[in-house]
């Protein structure tokens, strides 16, 4: 009996200690990103990448310790290798806030740079035609991202921010840039809109057809492009199906501060004819590849 209890506490033991390792390979694996980053940006202080900024990565320090992470226990990640304090690719957690701290500089530079390139980069595309109004690529969110991309305020702005860097990032961009994106954006983004709207009345036939109206043609306009589901979670655009549907799902994934997760969203719409009665949402957090489970009823 004592060597079957000892058995028991001694699996126990190991499978506790099994879960810290994880953890700490998972929080090491997030937060290695952040001194990679250092490295980069003070070797090439550009980057066309989209990176975390420092304020993500004092964020993600909190949310490792709010997990059990201690500022003694030792992170691991190969990310770590180069860091003066590292031991066998492991740092402590408490070596992180310098290493945010580090990166913050750079990445002051690194961000106005990367979104004077963006500027520049919204006016190149309009502006020589690389997209136009009625391009079936120009959903309602992609406008939107050109309007927010080729506003020129919010030029003028990055571009005085650009100058307390270093004034010689910024020699006649506001007049190049800043200025032509006045002009040229609103009107692209009003007959972008006015096509959009036209082209959606076109494939909203079929939908008005099978007797869809009202909410859930609404919403089937809104999300346009976005898988709907079932009761069962089936997938379907078949319009027929959408009408007799009395509940619609949708599924939306976004990555966990714990790269080992996925959380799911499960939005749930309840109808009544064509009159949404009811919308719900329970998320869901799974191991990256397990199954969402019985969420689609």
């Amino acid at each position: 009996m004592r060597l079957v209890i000892a058995g028991i506490v001694l699996s126990s033991t190991l499978a506790i200690a099994g879960d810290r390792a994880e953890l700490l390979r998972a929080a090491g694996e997030d937060l290695g990103q952040y001194y990679r980053n250092v490295l980069a940006l003070t070797r090439t202080p550009t980057s066309s990448e989209t990176l975390k900024s420092p304020d993500d990565c004092t964020a993600a320090i909190a949310a490792w310790k709010a997990k059990g992470v201690k500022d003694d226990d030792r992170i691991f990640s190969y990310d770590f290798n180069q860091h003066p304090n590292a031991k066998n690719n492991t740092i402590a957690l408490a070596d992180m806030p310098a290493v945010c701290a580090q990166y913050r500089p750079l990445y002051a530079r690194y961000k106005v740079v990367f979104d004077l390139q963006r500027f520049a980069g919204t006016l190149m595309k309009i502006r020589d035609g690389f997209v136009k109004p009625g391009d079936s690529v120009l959903s309602e969110n992609l406008i939107a991202e050109y309007e927010r991309l080729g506003d020129a305020a919010a030029c003028r702005a990055t571009v005085a921010a650009a100058a307390q860097i270093d004034p010689k990032l910024v020699i006649d961009f506001e007049a190049k840039v800043c200025g032509e994106l006045a002009k040229i954006v609103p009107p692209f983004i009003a007959a972008a809109r006015k096509a959009l709207a036209e082209r959606r009345e076109q494939l909203l036939a079929k939908y008005r057809g099978a007797g869809i109206a009202g909410d859930k043609l609404a919403l089937i306009a809104k999300y346009e492009g976005v898988a709907w589901r079932l009761v069962g979670g089936k997938r379907t655009d078949d319009p027929a199906e959408l009408a007799r549907a009395s509940i619609l799902f949708q599924w939306l994934e976004a990555d966990d501060p714990d790269p080992r997760y996925v959380v799911h969203t499960i939005r749930r719409y309840r109808f009544t004819g064509n009159a949404l009665a009811g919308t719900s949402e329970q998320q869901v957090r799974r191991l990256r590849g397990k199954d969402v489970g019985d969420v689609f009823r």
